[in-house]
């Protein structure tokens, strides 16, 4: 019985590790402005990264969806792609940026697709640790 208890606050603490709460979100606009003007700019077929080194305790992620990408429902669905990608995706220790993405327009946006290109730049950005 202990361990089902036990087991169960693990899958819980992990899921609420795994959520995106509002201080890991980037909303404001000077927060955007910020990254547009001094971030670093990574480029794929379904989207760009603009991403700054920050120094919090965690990545804190935003999606800009411009109208081009489609209706309200469809803008909406791409922003839970993105953010799906992003929190699914395990994180280094030791490097926090703060993450903007801009999904291009006339391209499928599918989830193992943008968390396969998300997992990628992720390898590029953070350089390997020499332990």
């Amino acid at each position: 019985m202990q361990k089902v208890v036990k087991d169960l606050r693990q899958l819980t603490t992990n899921l609420v590790k795994n959520s995106y709460k509002k201080p890991f979100r980037i909303s404001t606009q000077k927060d955007i402005v910020f990254l547009l003007e001094n971030g670093k700019r990574w480029k794929s077929n379904i989207f760009t990264v603009i991403y700054h080194k920050n120094s919090g305790t965690q990545d804190r992620f935003g999606v800009l969806v411009s109208k081009k990408n489609g209706i309200a429902v469809e803008r909406v669905r791409i922003k839970r792609v993105y953010r799906e990608a992003f929190v699914t995706t395990p994180v280094e220790p030791d490097t926090f940026f703060d993450i903007l993405v801009r999904p291009r327009y006339g391209t499928d946006h599918q989830f193992h697709e943008v968390k396969g290109e998300y997992e990628r730049w992720r390898k590029n950005a953070v350089p390997a640790n020499p332990r």
